[in-house]
Parts: C-alpha cells; structure tokens; sequence
C-alpha cells in the first residue's frame, strides 16, 4: 500500500487529507455531542459543577399519600423555579415561608447524628391580597411540594411531594386550628392563615439526615449565607388560577395554579444556586 501513496500527486495528497479531516470529524460530533449531553444532564442547572456527590435512587411513597422524590437528589439549578403562568409572583395571595426546623428526638452520643425518627417542619403563612380569598378546607390536600436546596451548589438534599398543609393557631405551640364547619376558609383582604408542613425524614436524599439538612439559616449571623441551605415550598390549586383571573380579561388558563415561597428569598439577594 506505501507503493500506491508514494505516487500520489499533490493535488491527491490534499483531496485525501480533505476527506480524511472530514470522516473524522463525522465520527468524532456524534461522541462529543453525546458527552456533552451527559455533562449538561449531570449538571442540571445553571452554572454547571460537579457531579451530585449522591446518586439519585427511585421515587417511594410515604405513609399518608406523599412521594419522596429521591430521583432528584443532587439536582441542581435556580431556587425558585420559573414561573407557569400569570400572576404567580404578583402577591395575589400570597405564600411566604416563615420558618423551619427539625422535629423528633436530640441526637444523643449513643445514636450518634443518624437522625432517626426526626422529620422536617415547615411553617408558613398563606395571606389573602387585596381581593378576598376563598379555598376548601382542609388546605391544599396532597398538592404541597418542598425542596431542600444543599449549600454550596450541591444540589437537592430532600424533595416529597404530595404533602398536606395543616392549619395552626397563633401562638408558640402552633396548635392544630378547628377547621371550618363550611369546609371552606375564608381570608379578608390582608388576612393570612398559618401553615404547618411535615416533611418525613424518608425525603431525605441518602447519605444526608434532617440534621444535616437544616445545619444552619441565613438569620446565623456569624455563618457565611451561601454555606446554607435554602428551601422551597410550593401548592397547587385550580382555584387559584380563578382567583388570579378575577377582574381581567385574560381567560384563566393563561394564570398560574401554583403559589411559591423560597427561604431565604431571591429576591433579596440571598440566592443559594
């Protein structure tokens, strides 16, 4: 074969290295296009990074109907999600985290930080706008989500769907309220309810416990903001989009169902992602 090229003329030697550069670069896109969608899937979210430190596992559901989705676990990207339709950020209500902790036995020495038998508790506010604000009781039946989002960019840490937010009274032990005999909760403009959400500790991503989740809060002043985690809570409801469309003329499939808290909050310029 070295016989046949050493007669080559110039001009063949360029056809052949023309057509050499091309075949490869056929067979060498579809690899690099290929890697570069595995990259871009491991990254999940603006600003790329590292490979989530934990592999997700499969969806289970959890006692009383919610799903823990541990599929994904490690997913990365913006905290507060962008919005599904009209209305969504506009405060007409609106859905505000106040704060969260971990409720179930202290850790001991004995036990070590496992975490067993401690969930997560999330307390909210839902507060009628200017209008107002008419929903069935009890409150957003298995239509609540919660995220927890890793300091640092890790990605999620817990994320369950299909929660139930309970209604609580003023006051330090937030005590189950009476539900109304209407079935309905009616809020006057500026009026809010309080929210409790239980998030169990099977929500937790492997490897994590609801201690190491909510390790600290940007309220700790001698801890840097990015060094912890940030969490998002999110109800559904047909009725809003009715509620949202009140008054205008746009027809209510183009305003969003879904109402958004994020603590800390984006907008104040505490991001965590």
């Amino acid at each position: 074969m070295a016989r046949h090229f050493r007669g080559l003329s110039p001009r063949s030697w360029l056809i052949l290295a023309v057509f050499t550069a091309t075949l490869l670069l056929l067979v060498g896109l579809p690899n690099f296009a290929a890697r570069e969608e595995r990259s871009s899937r491991d990254g999940a979210g603006a600003g790329g990074g590292p490979a989530p430190a934990v592999a997700p596992r499969p969806d289970r559901k959890l006692a009383g109907g919610a799903t823990a989705r541990l599929s994904r676990c490690g997913l990365r990207g913006d905290v507060r999600p962008a919005a599904r339709g009209a209305g969504e950020r506009s405060g007409e209500p609106a859905l505000t985290v106040l704060s969260w902790t971990t409720n179930g036995p202290e850790p001991t020495a004995a036990a070590g930080r496992a975490g067993a038998g401690v969930s997560l508790t999330v307390f909210a506010a839902l507060r009628a706008g200017e209008r107002p604000l008419r929903t069935a009781a009890p409150l957003f039946a298995g239509r609540g989500t919660v995220d927890v989002v890793a300091p640092f960019g890790s990605g999620l840490s817990a994320s369950a769907d299909g929660l139930t937010a309970t209604v609580v009274q003023e006051g330090p032990d937030a005590a189950p309220a009476e539900p109304p005999a209407s079935g309905v909760h009616r809020l006057a403009p500026g009026e809010r309810l309080l929210l409790k959400v239980d998030v169990p500790a099977e929500a937790v991503c492997p490897g994590r416990t609801p201690l190491d989740v909510i390790a600290c809060s940007a309220e700790d002043a001698d801890v840097p903001a990015e060094a912890c985690p940030s969490l998002l809570l999110t109800f559904t409801d047909p009725g809003l989009r009715a509620h949202r469309a009140k008054g205008s003329a746009r027809p209510p499939r183009t305003f969003s169902d879904r109402l958004v808290a994020v603590l800390p909050d984006p907008s104040e310029g505490l991001a965590r992602t």
